[in-house]
């Protein structure tokens, strides 16, 4: 079940190419939003991780191991678990307008540069060293998904549902796939990494059927907690952090199976009720900032 997650980032990234099917007429208001949407929420999350982080450390005694480790954080991108794909994006969008322009003058068709651009990203995993999340080389790796999620929705044009599910089920075998081709790597010592990771081929072809057959499946009913999910999303982590750190104190050491089923259950509702409650009155003290500014 491990190996489904990585459809995740894919998904991620192709939503986004999925979503930006307008051709970016200001790039300088498409700056400032991407810097009001995404750059605002990013640097204050990551002053509270910072401060989190900090406050560890100076629970545990050692004040300069913390400022190291925060200081690095910050240099790779990795500050915070969720941190890494907000970086990530920034670096993301930084380049889109200059894609997006390329592509026009380039005249070749999407599904075509799409393919190319995978194709490149997955050699391209296989030679990166960089473990920057917004470094140029990763970026552009991960922009391939971008161009895919554009591409798919703007080219595939069918309408028979049983497609959708047969891609689905397609992509989700090619997953599985996929772990076990990283359970035997594990089983003899052999370079799991080669296909743990988002760019591996059977991750790359899985991910873009599944994507695909979601794709055109219509859901018209609204979701209500969607306009909360990107907030969310920022807060869980270290929501999630505080709670088992509040469990390590209150619950035994042994713990029975079932005990340890319960505990997940409980982190899993407690984390999105709070990140829920938390995602709420951050809307509401942006929009009330928002108001007054």
């Amino acid at each position: 079940m491990a190996t489904l997650s990585y459809f995740a980032i894919p998904c991620f990234l192709m939503l986004t190419g999925a979503f930006a099917d307008k051709r970016i007429e200001n790039v300088s208001a498409f700056y400032k939003n991407s810097l009001i949407k995404l750059g605002v929420p990013t640097l204050i999350f990551s002053i509270l991780y910072s401060v989190w982080y900090i406050l560890l450390a100076v629970k545990g005694g050692n004040i300069s191991a913390g400022l190291q480790n925060v200081a690095k954080y910050w240099k790779t991108g990795w500050l915070g678990h969720p941190l890494w794909y907000m970086y990530m994006l920034v670096g993301l969008y930084a380049i889109i307008p200059i894609v997006q322009k390329a592509i026009v003058e380039i005249k070749m068709n999407i599904l075509t540069i799409s393919i190319v651009f995978c194709l490149w990203a997955a050699i391209s995993s296989y030679t990166s060293s960089s473990t920057v999340t917004y470094s140029l080389d990763r970026v552009v790796m991960l922009l391939s998904y971008v161009i895919m999620g554009y591409a798919i929705k703007n080219t595939f044009s069918y309408k028979n549902i049983k497609i959708a599910f047969i891609l689905i089920i397609l992509g989700i075998l090619l997953l599985n796939l996929n772990g076990l081709f990283v359970y035997y790597c594990l089983q003899n010592n052999l370079n799991w990494r080669a296909w743990g990771n988002n760019f591996s081929p059977f991750v790359m072809l899985g991910s873009i059927l599944i994507f695909a057959g979601f794709c055109k499946i219509e859901y018209k009913h609204e979701v209500k907690l969607a306009k909360y999910t990107f907030i969310i999303y920022l807060f869980h982590e270290g929501v999630l952090e505080v709670v088992r750190y509040a469990a390590g104190k209150v619950l035994p050491l042994e713990r029975s199976m079932h005990l340890v089923i319960a505990v997940i259950v409980l982190e899993v509702l407690v984390v999105f009720c709070v990140s829920l409650i938390l995602s709420v009155l951050y809307s509401k003290t942006q929009k009330l900032i928002a108001r007054k500014v």
